[in-house]
């Protein structure tokens, strides 16, 4: 799966969770791209 996958699948779970922190590392297996955290909060509306 690739990073917009993953987004798109965390955020569908996140949804509807009354969480109030969420973090996201670095680092994935295979790349330094930095682009999961970012897409989940655009999916979620959340400010970077």
């Amino acid at each position: 799966m690739d990073g917009l996958g993953t987004a798109k699948a965390l955020a569908a779970e996140l949804r509807d969770s009354d969480a109030q922190l969420i973090l996201f590392g670095v680092k994935a297996a295979g790349s330094d791209q930095q682009q999961v955290g970012p897409m989940v909060a655009t999916y979620l509306v959340f400010r970077v």
